[in-house]
């Protein structure tokens, strides 16, 4: 299969995944992924699938506490979640401006399920 924009950086982003998670063993699956798509995607969805369920809420650190403000723990129970990682090659929008408007879907969408 030829290398095309969307499948370049492939491996990079498995090895990223699991940099994040590096005490959890899990499997990871691209979702909806087409690697020959003509264009480029301005997000990269992947399900992780955890080799058993969370025993305690995991929160991501980075060296000096949490990654980002507004982040929250994975829940006691998770078995599976999505990461959506965010294609800097995309086209039609700047990257600061699109990556705004992403966090404030994301945002959103989190707030309409949270009673679920």
């Amino acid at each position: 299969m030829p290398v095309t924009h969307n499948l370049q950086n492939f491996q990079g982003h498995l090895d990223f995944i699991h940099d994040l998670l590096p005490r959890f063993s899990f499997s990871v699956k691209p979702a909806h992924y087409d690697p020959v798509f003509s264009f480029k995607y301005k997000s990269f969805v992947y399900l992780i699938s955890l080799a058993s369920a969370l025993e305690s809420d995991y929160y991501l650190h980075g060296e000096n506490g949490p990654l980002q403000p507004g982040c929250v723990a994975i829940p006691k129970g998770t078995k599976e979640l999505i990461l959506r990682l965010t294609n800097l090659e995309a086209e039609g929008m700047s990257r600061t401006g699109r990556v705004e408007n992403e966090v404030a879907m994301t945002k959103l969408a989190s707030s309409a399920h949270s009673s679920y």
